[in-house]
């Protein structure tokens, strides 16, 4: 197509080798250019070997050449007029270095290097210092991209001051994994190579500290208010909304007045003062104070004690990360329910006390406003708009302005002549009552506890529902599940026969039974459990019942008592006592499905099963004999109509094959009525079963007469199982008629020689 081959950066950077039949690597195209990426091409050439391995990205390098064979005889034409200049054994003309630095990485002019993290810059002096930050970055890249979303987020939260706003912004995992490299960045790479570099710039002047800004004195004809007039003045006409970075914090303590309405966040004496002494480097909210980092006042009631920067707020989803962090927030309990944020506190400055006009229903946050502040004088000053919450400049977000409630309409006076009107105490009226703050605490304590115990709830009910069948004796049983490290379960019940139930005091671990049954569902005894349904509540007490079976059990084994009021408690016993144990019953999910074996029920069903078998036997045998015997007629006199037909087979031979069957169909009996309950729990007994069959061919043939499919659950199995029973009892009786009748072949035909 008359076209020369090239290699390509805008299109795909693939490209085929006829002579290896594969596709073209990295090096290899740079190779084919005539860059020396191995030793042995720089040693030909007399060139220093370029560091490929630096850069991850080649395919891009060598995109939009043409490969060096398309020019190579332009090349030598234009080298063979060329006269080369004498040189000294080892001089070398001219090197040749990477065409680009690696990606990310560029150099300054005034010297040393930026690399680019998503955004955040970084200068290194060295070229050296410079490659290894970048494969460090680039290592740290490949893993984030190895990593889940949920793995993402637990990465984030592991860095400190990252910011998870952003990161929860992100739409997807590719716009997710540079947010977490540039905080991972920021937080463990930027400041070992910036303290590098400003070791060596280390003749920069040291800022001085910040000027208070209330330094003078103010006259003492003038008020309060009018103090506050100037200062609101002052700084309107200046749009003091628009906040500049705060100064470098300084040791010790200065005077320093905030801006007009800078934000402040309102806090408790105890808990200012463990951020001023710098032990609490974390503020808790049930909401975000901002969604990036920014500057807030520290108050307690109505005077500033305290200036600092506040990072992006990172989430804290459940009590386990909340105890993790309980060495910067300082709180034991936690105040909120999950989920809450934390805000990193940084660039801690203390000044003096300065007291604010705190407004009514301020909770928390406030903004600053001098004392003698008034509505009136801020009206007078133009209606100054305060800042919205969470930014720094003053405007007002046109969307909020669209969905902002309506005022509340209220009636006229008029409407309130005649009516009696009582006023209330706000604050009392809308104090809860101790009953419900007491109820309202239980409730937050419960949903914070840890969770030690999975059960699920329909493992429960059922067992109450055959335990208070049996009031008011008592009903005890063994819990079934799995140990696994954190995360423990409860799925299935055994319970014993009722007339074990007497002798719980002496009970032991498992039996083989129970093991075997264990065994096929893959799971193990974890613990047994006890319903008492008389008395008002179950005691602790109770549980003594178990205590021959305590002494052989490890620390692990748990016991459930329920009493009454079907309230179930758990406990594990440690060192002669009953600990309790927080577990949570699921209703839904996995951990509520369960399997329970109740042995005393299991035998009345199959006594039920048995009787209903032998009861169709037996009508079997009344009804339909007298129609068989009518048909066996029928057959005899159509087969005494043709002359010459002879028995095919002896006596002695059916009679075998028919006692063979009944032998066989009565095993297949005894596995069914073994084996019913088995086949609700899987499709091994099903199989167990047709293979059985397949092996006993004299019962298969029989059953196939009938057009008997092998059953495939319990409702099956029951039908196959009074088939099985009826059958047998026919072929039976059939045996016995043909001992009985030497003389007949019970199929139509005479025997030769008999009268």
């Amino acid at each position: 197509d008359r076209c020369l081959p090239c290699f390509t950066k805008s299109g795909t950077a693939r490209l085929w080798h006829a002579g290896l039949n594969r596709w073209m690597t990295s090096r290899e195209k740079a190779a084919s250019l005539g860059l020396p990426v191995a030793v042995a091409q720089s040693e030909v050439g007399g060139v220093q070997p370029i560091a490929w391995e630096s850069d991850y990205n080649w395919h891009a390098r060598v995109g939009n050449g043409q490969h060096i064979t398309n020019v190579g005889l332009v090349l030598v034409s234009a080298l063979a007029n060329l006269k080369l200049r004498n040189a000294e054994k080892g001089d070398v003309f001219f090197t040749i270095d990477s065409p680009n630095f690696a990606d990310g990485l560029t150099e300054r002019k005034e010297g040393g290097y930026t690399l680019d993290i998503s955004g955040v810059k970084v200068h290194i002096p060295t070229k050296e210092k410079a490659l290894e930050a970048h494969k460090i970055v680039h290592a740290q890249r490949i893993q984030l991209t190895a990593m889940t979303t949920p793995e993402l987020k637990s990465f984030m939260l592991g860095i400190k001051g990252g910011n998870m706003s952003q990161f929860n912004k992100a739409k997807n995992k590719d716009a997710k994994i540079p947010v977490v490299l540039q905080s991972w960045f920021q937080a463990e790479i930027q400041s070992k190579f910036a303290a590098e570099e400003s070791t060596k710039g280390s003749s920069k002047k040291v800022p001085a500290p910040p000027k208070s800004s209330s330094s003078k004195k103010v006259a003492p004809k003038e008020t309060a208010k009018d103090t506050a007039s100037k200062k609101l003045s002052k700084q309107a006409v200046e749009k003091a909304a628009d906040v500049t970075d705060p100064p470098e914090p300084v040791a010790g303590e200065i005077e320093e007045e905030p801006s007009y309405l800078a934000r402040i966040i309102i806090l408790q004496q105890e808990w200012l003062d463990l951020i001023l002494e710098g032990s609490k480097v974390m503020e808790l909210r049930k909401s975000s104070l901002c969604s990036e980092a920014g500057t807030f006042y520290l108050a307690a009631g109505n005077t500033l004690r305290g200036r600092c920067e506040m990072s992006p707020p990172i989430s804290i989803d459940g009590l386990d990360q909340f105890k993790k962090l309980e060495s910067e927030h300082k709180c034991k309990d936690p105040f909120y329910t999950f989920p809450c944020v934390g805000h990193g506190i940084s660039k801690l400055q203390k000044i003096k006390p300065l007291e604010f006009c705190k407004l009514k229903g301020c909770v928390g946050r406030s903004l600053y406003r001098p004392v003698g502040w008034t509505e009136e004088l801020e009206k007078e000053m133009g209606k100054a708009e305060e800042p919205k919450k969470g930014t720094k400049t003053g405007t007002t977000n046109k969307a909020n302005q669209k969905t902002r409630q309506p005022n509340i309409k209220t009636l006229s006076a008029e409407s309130l002549k005649g009516q009696k009107v009582e006023v209330l105490d706000a604050q009392k009226y809308l104090c809860p009552s101790k009953e419900r703050l007491e109820a309202k605490q239980e409730f937050l304590k419960r949903k914070s506890r840890p969770i030690e115990l999975h059960i699920s709830g329909g493992l429960l009910a059922h067992l109450n529902n055959e335990a208070f069948a049996r009031a008011p004796a008592s009903t005890g049983g063994y819990l079934l599940g799995s140990k696994d490290e954190g995360d423990p379960s409860v799925s299935a019940l055994w319970v014993p026969k009722w007339e074990d139930q007497a002798s719980m005091c002496t009970w032991q671990l498992g039996g083989k039974e129970l093991e075997e049954w264990a065994a096929g569902l893959d799971l193990q005894l974890v613990g047994a459990c006890l319903v008492v349904p008389n008395g008002d509540r179950a005691e602790v007490q109770h549980l003594e019942v178990f205590n021959a079976l305590v002494k052989k059990v490890c620390e692990d084994f748990i016991l459930i008592l329920t009493g009454k009021d079907r309230m179930s408690n758990c406990y594990r016993p440690q060192g002669g006592t009953m600990k309790p144990v927080e577990m949570e019953v699921h209703w839904t999910g996995n951990y509520s499905l369960y399997r329970a074996k109740v042995l005393s029920k299991e035998l009345e069903i199959m006594q039920e099963i048995g009787d209903a078998a032998r009861k169709m036997v037996e009508d079997f045998r009344k009804a339909p004999l007298k129609k068989r015997k009518e048909l066996e007629a029928e057959r005899n006199a159509k087969r005494r109509a043709k002359p010459g037909t002879e028995d095919s087979e002896s006596s002695e031979t059916v009679l075998g094959n028919l006692r063979n069957a009944c032998a066989q169909l009565e095993e297949l009996s005894d596995f069914l009525v073994e084996n019913l309950s088995g086949f609700s729990d899987s499709g091994q007994t099903a199989a167990d079963f047709r293979d059985l069959l397949q092996k006993k061919a004299y019962a298969n043939v029989e059953l196939s007469k009938l057009g008997l499919e092998p059953p495939t659950d319990v409702s099956s199995a029951g039908k196959c199982l009074a088939s099985t029973l009826n059958l047998k009892a026919v072929l039976e009786e059939k045996c016995r008629r043909r001992i009985a009748n030497d003389s007949h072949t019970y199929n139509g035909n005479k025997r030769l020689g008999t009268t």
